[in-house]
Formats: structure tokens, C-alpha cells, sequence
């Protein structure tokens, strides 16, 4: 009787420790840890319209009072007059009337550095040749090539072919021919 009774122990144990095995696997005999990991999804990010980007961002510029700028070319420049390039321009606009760049372009085929500054309807410049300010006679203006009180966001629009460049941080970078 006594046997019968480790025997019966024995039997019950077994099946409790059957029905604990079972309710801790998934249908295919899998653990619960590998059916948890196969329902997790991976977020897809969504992607970045340049076009939009330059919208919205034409839209929040239009309403500042100055910015910084950056404008380069990765081949070429930007023809100001004949033999005058633009290659690169760094600086700051400030409405209505202002602006204050740092430039590298090209005359011909002489490379040329200089910086501009235009306050109201006087504009000086950095001679290249010296780097001594002089004062450029009105007829050579940057704003009849950028108005501020426009600013940038009328430039922005004009962007055709915009392509996203790179992300960093909080900056879009976008590339387009103007």
C-alpha cells in the first residue's frame, strides 16, 4: 500500500510537471521568450519630402528679421557678370537693407577671396589684390542679385530639383539648382 501511494505521488507529480512544461511552450513547442520576440515589429521612419522641407522652411524664414547663410557649389558657381563666378558665400542678411558676405569666385581664370558689406545703398568690399575695404559704386549692388526685405524665402521657392543631402542632428541638409 505504501508502494502504491509513491507510485500515485510519483504519477501526479509527473503530470503537474507535464501541464506546466506545456502551458509555458507556443503551439509549435516554442518557449515563451521566442514567441514575445517574434511579435515585436520594427518602426520604419518616415521618409523626408525635400520639397516640403524647403516649403515649410521658406514659410518660418519669411518671418525673421536676419540670418546666417551658406551657400556652396559643389562644381561650377553662380555667373554674377561676364567672367565673374561665385563659388562660395558665407554670411549674414538683415532686413530691410543689410548684408555682410564672405566670398570665393573667380575673374577669368584668376581665383579671387574677398568680403562685402552693404548697409543701405553704399556697399563696400575687400580689394582682392590688397584686402583694403573701398567703397563699390551703386550700380554693382549684391541686392540686385538678393533682395533682403524678400529674404529667403523667395529663394527658397525658386529651388528645382530639390534632393535630400543629409541628416544631422536637427539639420536638413537639401541640394537643388537655383
Amino acid at each position: 500500500m505504501i508502494a502504491n501511494i509513491y507510485g500515485l505521488k510519483y504519477v501526479v507529480l509527473m503530470a503537474i510537471l507535464l501541464s506546466i512544461s506545456l502551458s509555458c511552450s507556443g503551439p509549435t513547442g516554442a518557449g515563451l521568450s521566442d514567441t514575445i520576440t517574434k511579435d515585436v515589429l520594427t518602426p520604419t521612419p518616415t521618409p523626408i519630402n525635400p520639397q516640403a522641407v524647403l516649403d515649410q522652411s521658406g514659410t518660418a524664414m519669411a518671418s525673421l528679421e536676419s540670418f546666417h547663410f551658406d551657400l556652396q557649389h559643389s562644381t561650377g558657381g553662380t555667373p554674377l557678370a561676364a567672367n565673374l563666378l561665385l563659388i562660395s558665400a558665407e554670411g549674414y542678411v538683415e532686413k530691410p537693407d543689410r548684408l555682410a558676405v564672405e566670398f570665393t569666385g573667380s575673374v577669368g581664370r584668376f581665383a579671387m577671396r574677398g568680403s562685402l558689406i552693404t548697409i543701405g545703398d553704399r556697399t563696400f568690399m575687400t580689394n582682392p589684390l590688397n584686402d583694403e575695404w573701398q567703397v563699390l559704386q551703386d550700380q554693382v549692388s549684391p541686392l540686385a542679385y538678393f533682395d533682403p526685405a524678400k529674404g529667403i524665402s523667395s529663394m527658397m521657392s525658386q529651388v528645382t530639383a530639390p534632393t535630400l543631402l543629409a541628416i544631422h542632428s536637427k539639420e536638413v541638409h537639401i541640394g537643388g539648382r537655383l
